[in-house]
């Protein structure tokens, strides 16, 4: 999860597990904005390039930092902006496409970040807020994988060879005798995680591409949980979540918090 906090005079994203921060906007970008409810009065619910969106009828406090939230879901890309209280002020949502071929069952980050990029735009212009305005940025997605060569660029995981399908959304059940394998194994890391994985984790999917997909397994670089992924895709930074990476991927976090 990342959220924001002052530093040296500026606002950083910081990622909670590992403090990490990255400088996002310096305080000159903050202005006084002053609104009425009957400015938004007409936004109660609307739409904005094919975005659901709704807006709050007043105003916060002239003075305030306004908050970014996206949560990716199955089908549709939500974003709402919040005041730093937590009362939302406004929010948009754009679907996102998915295929479905039997157990195989396909998204695209690329779809998706284009689904981001509308639904924030619309909360944006819902709620007055200019992009540069805002202090604080927050990521929510669904558990699926996302495959993605040195340039960033899809690589498919799909057997129809469409690289636009570069991500396993978390309910395929293409890897059940995968997670067989990996659950006849005995492996100690299996205590820590139920006693068995689940097709629907990381690791039984990742070997499902392995033994299904050669190519794609040699051309992919970066193998991520769509909500590291986006917070990749926003900042450049590739730094994972202990709670992805200790819940989906069977990362043993303890063993390194000494």
């Amino acid at each position: 999860m990342y959220y924001s906090r002052p530093k040296r005079g500026k606002t950083c994203l910081v990622q909670e597990e590992t403090g990490q921060t990255t400088p996002l906007l310096s305080p000159q970008h903050y202005r006084h904005r002053r609104g009425s409810a009957s400015a938004f009065s007409d936004h109660g619910s609307s739409s904005f390039s094919g975005c659901r969106a709704s807006a709050s009828l007043k105003w916060p406090p002239p003075l305030f930092l306004p908050l970014l939230g996206v949560d990716v879901g199955t089908g549709s890309a939500p974003a709402g902006l919040f005041d730093e209280d937590g009362k939302l002020l406004g929010s948009a949502s754009s679907p996102i496409q998915i295929w479905k071929d039997g157990d195989c069952i396909e998204q695209s980050s690329t779809d998706i970040w284009l689904a981001i990029c509308a639904a924030v735009k619309a909360a944006c212009s819902l709620t007055n807020v200019a992009g540069e305005e805002v202090a604080g940025l927050g990521f929510a997605a669904t558990c699926s994988l996302v495959a993605v060569d040195a340039d960033g660029s899809p690589v498919t995981v799909s057997l129809s060879g469409d690289s636009r399908r570069n991500i396993i959304i978390w309910m395929d059940h293409r890897a059940v005798k995968q997670a067989e394998k990996i659950n006849s194994s005995s492996s100690l890391v299996l205590q820590y995680c139920g006693g068995s994985l689940s097709p629907e984790m990381q690791p039984p999917k990742l070997l499902w591409v392995k033994e299904n997909l050669q190519e794609s397994w040699t051309m992919a670089f970066r193998w991520m949980d769509l909500s590291d992924w986006l917070a990749y895709r926003a900042t450049g930074d590739d730094t994972r979540s202990l709670c992805t990476t200790v819940c989906k991927w069977t990362y043993l976090g303890h063993a390194h918090m000494q």
